[in-house]
């Protein structure tokens, strides 16, 4: 039972930690995507960005890259889930087991 305890325990951390790597992605995902843009955009000199009709295409290198953190952190708060989940059978499970 005890061993039990401290697998749920190992586990309620993992999950908090996924979580947090999750909102951590997902915040890095959308400074990246926003701010990487503009950044982009500000190394064309002006008189050539001046002269082009369309800018939509020049961050999408960092619209990229913020698309692989979001990923990323749809992974992790996937596989959150999924521990969590688990440890809700697990301890539905030791509990019918004790009864």
């Amino acid at each position: 039972m005890a061993e039990v305890i401290s697998e749920m325990a190992t586990m309620r951390n993992t999950i908090k930690y996924l979580l947090w790597l999750s909102l951590l992605l997902l915040a890095a995902s959308f400074v990246v995507s926003h701010f990487g843009e503009q950044y982009a955009l500000k190394q064309i000199p002006p008189e050539v960005r001046a002269g082009m009709s369309d800018t939509d295409w020049v961050g999408a290198e960092w619209i990229m890259r913020g698309l692989v953190l979001l990923l990323l952190a749809v992974i992790s708060g996937l596989a959150a889930l999924i521990l969590f989940v688990l440890q809700r059978y697990k301890q539905i499970k030791s509990k019918t087991a004790t009864h």
